[in-house]
């Protein structure tokens, strides 16, 4: 396990682009840090990218895979409602300390916007 410096950037073709910049925790395939009031959990395997991220009031888990749909969940908690979501991975690039994943967001089989979020991490 090892103390990392993570920088991620989200931007949709219909939203404000937003940055992050903090400390995180990565061990093997899993990267975690915390974003404001939000965890985020990051699991990089070989052909899946799984993205967790929760705090008081919502919980969200994205899964990508190239070129596929992948049904992810959205739990808004005070509420107790699921949202159906899915995502529709154009390509994701994985290096060494960095990914970067294009993807178009569906919530109740509705297109909500399409997305490149990236992630870059380095060692403290």
């Amino acid at each position: 396990m090892s103390k990392i410096k993570v920088k991620s950037k989200i931007s949709g073709k219909n939203t404000q682009t937003v940055l992050t910049n903090c400390l995180g925790i990565k061990k093997d395939n899993l990267i975690t840090y915390k974003d404001n009031d939000a965890l985020v959990n990051i699991l990089i395997t070989n052909d899946t990218i799984t993205i967790k991220r929760e705090n008081s009031l919502k919980q969200i888990k994205l899964l990508f895979k190239a070129n596929e749909k992948c049904f992810g969940t959205y739990f808004i908690k005070d509420l107790y409602m699921d949202i159906n979501i899915f995502t529709k991975t154009k390509y994701i690039k994985k290096f060494d300390n960095k990914l970067i994943i294009n993807y178009q967001l569906y919530m109740n089989d509705v297109y909500s916007d399409e997305f490149v979020y990236s992630l870059e991490w380095s060692d403290l």
